[in-house]
């Protein structure tokens, strides 16, 4: 999966709802939290410690740009493909799959 089929939803929206309650900034703002993710797990090699620390990072991340859009652009459908990237991604990078939800500690979405 790639970042920009993940943003694809909030784009989407975006384009055919201007009113939407976020800008083009805010997407970009996910977009730069992802793209700092897949940099951070590229030298975590299965080190449980590191992929966490990026998963923490990263969903802090988007939440901090979710709230600067006041709450306007993680609904339902962002959130599944959020959480898919993440679980994705990190479990490429060596985390074994517990079928639990790794962003949830930290998820505001």
């Amino acid at each position: 999966m790639q970042t920009e089929e993940v943003l694809k939803s909030m784009i989407g929206v975006l384009a055919n709802n201007r009113d939407c309650g976020y800008t083009q900034s805010h997407v970009d703002m996910c977009k730069a939290v992802l793209a700092e993710f897949d940099k951070g797990l590229s030298g975590a090699s299965g080190d449980y410690k590191k992929i966490m620390k990026c998963v923490k990072k990263t969903v802090l991340g988007l939440n901090k740009a979710d709230k600067k859009a006041k709450y306007s652009l993680i609904k339902p459908i962002q959130s599944e493909a959020l959480r898919s990237y993440i679980h994705s991604k990190a479990y490429e990078a060596g985390l074994k799959d517990t079928g639990q939800d790794i962003t949830e500690l930290w998820s505001d979405w």
